[in-house]
């Protein structure tokens, strides 16, 4: 979901891919939002986040959550609240990496 720009105080996401194989790594949230989010990996909410971040973060998975993902068709959707001030949400997810916590 990239560069998503919309002028209400609501915006509901949604994208369908495809996993040839699930990952062996662990897995992590890459998000940039303004404001509260809420993020669902088929249909299983997999981070909820208050207010802004100032840039990208990464957001490990829970295991219950990274367990949402399966090979073959996946949808990630998400619903960002505006409360006032600027615009911005951007997700996906990555594998591997140096998360911040």
């Amino acid at each position: 979901m990239t560069r998503s720009d919309w002028h209400s105080s609501d915006i509901w996401l949604r994208r369908e891919f495809t996993c040839a194989s699930l990952p062996q790594g662990e897995l992590a949230l890459r998000i940039h939002h303004d404001e509260d989010v809420e993020v669902f990996l088929n249909g299983v909410e997999i981070a909820r986040a208050p207010r802004w971040t100032s840039g990208y973060v990464e957001l490990p998975l829970t295991g219950e959550a990274a367990k949402a993902l399966r090979a073959g068709k996946n949808l990630l959707a998400l619903h960002c609240h505006q409360n006032s001030g600027g615009q911005y949400v951007d997700a996906g997810l990555v594998e591997g990496g140096a998360f911040q916590k």
